[in-house]
């Protein structure tokens, strides 16, 4: 990912968008990144076996990719090695389970207090 932004020939400088899909057999992680000085963008997609789920951070080569990587991290499970503060950022932080998967099992709320 550091080629994309460094090269001269990419210069991909910014993160517009990171977000992950689940497909129940695997995890599909999707960067969208723009070039400002050439003006055009493109999409990468990496895939990650349900049961591993770690994927190397980019906030050391997009700050902005902090919070994003979070929210994922969050809804969704997926590990940043890497990243500088991996914690809750929507979910509290005794919520157990991430609410994005597809096997999250819905149907009982919890009540103030309670764990899931």
């Amino acid at each position: 990912m550091q080629v994309l932004k460094t090269a001269e020939q990419y210069q991909f400088n910014m993160l517009r968008n990171l977000s992950a899909v689940d497909y129940v057999e695997y995890l599909e992680m999707v960067y969208h990144l723009y070039s400002l000085p050439l003006r055009h963008k493109i999409t990468i997609k990496t895939r990650c076996a349900s049961e591993d789920l770690h994927v190397d951070s980019v906030t050391a080569i997009w700050p902005s990719a902090n919070f994003q990587e979070r929210e994922v991290y969050d809804l969704l499970g997926v590990k940043f090695t890497g990243h500088p503060d991996l914690r809750r950022i929507l979910m509290p932080d005794e919520f157990t389970g991430h609410p994005l998967r597809k096997s999250f099992k819905v149907g009982v709320r919890p009540t103030n207090g309670e764990k899931r």
